[in-house]
Parts: C-alpha cells; sequence; structure tokens
C-alpha cells in the first residue's frame, strides 16, 4: 500500500440507489441525484482511462478496501475516465458538473410543468429537493475527504 498514490475520482450518485465509479451521462438526467469526489488508489494509468480502487465503498465503511492482485492483475478496481491529483482540482470539477446537471434537470422540469400546466411553486419544489439531495452528497463526500486524510496519515 505504500507505493499506490492517493488521487481522487468522480462518483455518480443514482435515484434508485447506488453509485457509478466515474461520471456518467444517462439518456434520462432524471436518474442522476448528483456528483461526489471520492479519494481513489492509482493502480495504473493508460492514455484515455485510469485504473482505480476505492478505499472505502461507503462513509459507514470502518475498514479501509486495499487493492487485490492476482497473476498482476487488480481483482476489485474499477477504470475511470478522469482523474484528478488533488482534492480541489476534482471539487471544482464536480461543481461544474453538478451545475450543468441541476440546469439541465430545470430546464426539463420547466419544459414538463409547462407542458402540463403546472403552477410555478411546483418547479420550485422540485428544485428545493435537487438542492437537498446535492446537500446530503456533499455530506457523503466531506466524509470521505476526511476518510483520505486517515489514509494520508498511513502512508508516513
Amino acid at each position: 500500500m505504500d507505493n499506490l498514490e492517493l488521487k481522487y475520482v468522480i462518483l455518480t450518485f443514482l435515484n434508485y440507489g447506488g453509485y457509478v465509479v466515474g461520471e456518467t451521462s444517462f439518456k434520462d438526467r432524471n436518474d442522476i441525484i448528483g456528483y461526489i469526489v471520492s479519494p481513489a488508489f492509482l493502480i495504473n494509468r493508460e492514455k484515455e482511462e485510469a485504473e482505480v480502487v476505492l478505499p472505502y465503498r461507503s462513509v459507514l465503511d470502518k475498514e479501509m478496501i486495499i487493492p487485490s492482485f492476482e497473476n498482476g492483475k487488480c481483482l476489485n478496481s474499477y477504470r475511470v475516465n478522469k482523474i484528478f491529483d488533488s482534492f480541489f482540482e476534482a471539487q471544482n470539477y464536480k461543481e461544474y458538473i453538478n451545475d450543468k446537471l441541476i440546469e439541465e434537470v430545470a430546464t426539463n422540469i420547466y419544459l414538463e410543468c409547462m407542458k402540463k400546466n403546472v403552477y410555478r411553486y411546483i418547479i420550485e419544489e422540485k428544485e428545493s429537493s435537487i438542492e437537498n439531495d446535492l446537500l446530503l452528497l456533499d455530506e457523503i463526500e466531506f466524509e470521505l475527504f476526511n476518510k483520505s486524510k486517515n489514509i494520508l496519515r498511513l502512508k508516513k
């Protein structure tokens, strides 16, 4: 574990539960709650992709997940298209894609409500729900960030 680099990746949280490692786009953007930053061990980096292991699958995990290898191949890794050297670099990108998501979802909600001739308060209620989801994701991200500080302490 000492030779593994700690990097940061984007997780996509889904409405129907769970998450996808990496920035994922769905045909129906309503499937996505939002994005967060997660620490990740860098296993291998290629031109367009990186292979990573998430040290924690959940903020509730007490024990860190260590990369597992067999015949030189990592058994518990994920492939991602974007990897970041710092938490703050990843967080800036995450805020950008969350803003795009909110804009797209709000536009779709507005157009749908206009078709159905629904009043403005329903649009505001749905926008508020999106903001609440993102606040919850921020709490999850904060917990993962704190856990990543523990990883850095262990590596020293």
